[in-house]
């Protein structure tokens, strides 16, 4: 990806997510259009090798991939996220 695309998407990403909670939901939509199935704390998941995430209080989400070897090996990726923005003071 080009350096100016990055920036755009980029960008594009921050004007949407402008709290954690929109932050999340765009996320969430990013997931979703790109295979991944939501899962929800209160219902049993019933897993496979497949793409998954969990939201949790609205602003907190985590990914994940099964992989169809997983019991022979496994990574965890981990970010944080908090308010895409900047905050200035006086």
């Amino acid at each position: 990806m080009k350096k100016k695309d990055f920036n755009s998407e980029l960008f594009d990403f921050i004007d949407v997510a402008n709290c954690s909670f929109t932050c999340i939901d765009s996320i969430r939509e990013q997931l979703i259009n790109n295979g991944y199935t939501e899962l929800y704390e209160n219902e049993e998941w019933n897993l496979n090798s497949s793409k998954y995430f969990v939201i949790r209080n609205d602003a907190s989400i985590i990914a994940f991939n099964i992989g169809k070897n997983y019991e022979e090996r496994f990574n965890i990726i981990c970010a944080h996220s908090d308010t895409p923005g900047f905050n200035l003071k006086p």
